[in-house]
């Protein structure tokens, strides 16, 4: 299992770090 993580953009929150679990 490894993790994939990236930066999702929001209007007005700038930037969110969001990971997704991928088998």
């Amino acid at each position: 299992m490894l993790h994939h993580c990236h930066c999702f953009s929001l209007v007005f929150r700038g930037c969110q770090l969001v990971c997704d679990s991928l088998w």
